[in-house]
């Protein structure tokens, strides 16, 4: 009986430690199934480990927020927050481009690559987009565009080909 009790106990204290209160039942515990004298300095070292513990946790969950806004930062920055998260183009700049082309349906982006905000205070991206369609004698034709875009709306200023 006494065996079944100690180790029902010890499944309760391994449940318990991971939880919030895991410092406080364990230090009752403690103080009432064991020497007082040996229970409470059991108990003090189990809560400055624990609080130790959750001190490491918390220091490396804002260190890995940090981390995540820092390279969310330069993304904007860089201009990636204005194209497409699935093929990476800009899509005012390819469906002003598609429109523009003898056959609209044979537009295929390709790639762009965009530039970060200018320097000069101009809140702009410069981009150039790769892009292949049907010219006038139905072969397949590469051309290239480029394009300022505002970094703020991430609107088409202008447009023109390379």
């Amino acid at each position: 009986m006494v065996q079944s009790i100690k180790a029902f106990f010890g499944k309760v204290v391994k449940f318990i430690k991971y939880s919030l209160l895991a410092g406080f039942v364990v230090s009752l515990a403690l103080v009432l199934f064991v020497d007082t004298d040996k229970a409470v300095a059991e108990a003090v070292a189990f809560n400055k480990e624990y609080a130790e513990q959750q001190l490491v946790e918390q220091a490396e969950a804002v260190a890995k927020a940090e981390k995540i806004a820092a390279q969310a930062k330069a993304k904007r920055v860089a201009g990636f927050h204005c194209l497409s998260g699935w093929d990476g183009s800009h899509r005012q700049v390819a469906i002003a481009v598609e429109k523009s082309l003898r056959d609209p349906s044979s537009f295929d982006h390709r790639s762009t690559k965009i530039w970060p905000k200018s320097m000069d205070g101009n809140d702009t991206h410069t981009l150039l987009m790769t892009y292949s369609g049907k010219n006038g004698f139905g072969g397949t034709a590469v051309e290239r565009v480029s394009a300022k875009i505002s970094h703020s709306t991430c609107a088409v200023l202008s447009i023109e080909k390379v």
